[in-house]
């Protein structure tokens, strides 16, 4: 018998009584399956909303991820900006970077200036994509939406010419260096995007391999990605608090002792260094320390684990994600009546979790040592 879900609950971030929502102890865009009623709405798709990403998609732990999640699990891509060279037509082109560090081809139309001449040249991986690119524009140009579309300006990295780049269904961007790049090529493609895509079609019945760039072999990509190494420790926090709440209680994780880092969390109270030096990056250091990559875990895995550990006064967590991006996680000081250690491991492609007992956790450290010790 399914037990019903509660009206409200405490929620362990704002301590609010609020309806609960179901929260992914670890995120699910990292493969996370297990869910706890131990959020509310609000700070789950308010204040907290973007930690989850951050932390998938732009952080050193995201390459982990697209090397780590095979493409028939789920689809993962790298945040940012991503661009790769095309030897045979010069173009730099798009490309998006997914499951297994592969480059995807976005569909896009680059508008060259040569001379006093327009050349459009539409460069998409597949006939499919052609398909959905050729949609996408013509909606736009017809609705009268394409001199609405968002203009990306640089960086230089992303080369000279002037693109519409479809890098989502029903979403897409200008690419250009210049304002006027920008408004030449939405010019041209209002006047000549039937006809270039005619054209285009034409290319390809004739078999002619110019009209298509095919996928590129160990193609060098330029990364282009923002980091925000806050928002990527306050992520790390937040799944060894959600696990703290999931593992031992929500009314444990409630204590007023671990208020300092809810509200780092939450990002009420980040604190930066007043003393940088000029080559320093400010972080609040206070809770979270990220290990040096290939730090072998605290409990080995080979995917997820998070290992809840008590040695008076302290609590603490390991955060291993991957296997070798390692963090540690300071709750905060508290007073417990004796030791504790807890372990729980999560699969990286949602097949599920698991607590692991003393025995089994003691085991593995054990072989780890003797391993290492050989």
């Amino acid at each position: 018998m399914t037990t019903p879900a509660p009206a409200t609950i405490t929620c362990i971030y704002c301590r609010q009584v609020r309806e609960p929502t179901r929260e992914h102890v670890l995120p699910r865009s990292l493969g996370g399956d297990l869910v706890a009623l131990i959020l509310c709405k609000d700070c789950n798709s308010g204040r907290l909303s973007r930690l989850d990403q951050a932390l998938a998609e732009r952080s050193f732990v995201a390459f982990s991820r697209i090397a780590a999640t095979p493409k028939d699990a789920f689809d993962v891509q790298l945040g940012g900006e991503h661009f790769v060279q095309e030897g045979k037509s010069g173009l730099v082109l798009e490309v998006a970077l997914i499951n297994g560090v592969s480059a995807s081809m976005l569909p896009q139309v680059h508008v060259a200036v040569v001379g006093e001449t327009n050349h459009v040249a539409i460069v998409t991986a597949d006939v499919s994509s052609l398909d959905r690119l050729h949609a996408f524009v013509t909606k736009k140009i017809e609705s009268g939406q394409l001199r609405a579309m968002h203009v990306k300006l640089g960086p230089e990295a992303a080369g000279p010419t002037a693109r519409l780049v479809m890098h989502r269904e029903r979403d897409g961007f200008i690419r250009a260096q210049t304002d006027a790049d920008a408004r030449n090529a939405i010019e041209v493609l209002e006047k000549d995007w039937a006809s270039a895509y005619k054209h285009h079609v034409a290319l390809i019945t004739a078999g002619n391999q110019q009209a298509e760039v095919q996928s590129i072999p160990q193609p060098s990509v330029r990364v282009n990605l923002e980091i925000r190494p806050d928002d990527v420790n306050r992520a790390v926090a937040k799944i060894a608090f959600n696990v703290l709440a999931a593992r031992v209680s929500p009314e444990f994780a409630l204590s007023p002792e671990f208020d300092e880092l809810r509200k780092y969390v939450l990002g009420e109270d980040i604190r930066h260094r007043s003393d940088l030096g000029q080559d320093e990056v400010a972080v609040d250091l206070r809770f979270v320390t990220q290990l040096p990559h290939d730090t072998a875990p605290l409990v080995p895995t080979e995917e997820h684990a998070v290992t809840i550990s008590y040695v008076h006064p302290s609590l603490f967590a390991w955060v291993t994600l991957y296997r070798t991006d390692n963090f540690v996680v300071r709750f905060g000081d508290i007073s417990l009546s004796e030791n504790v250690l807890a372990v729980h491991e999560f699969s990286s492609v949602r097949t599920g979790n698991a607590a692991l007992d003393v025995a089994e956790t003691i085991q593995r450290m054990t072989a780890q040592v003797e391993h290492h010790g050989k």
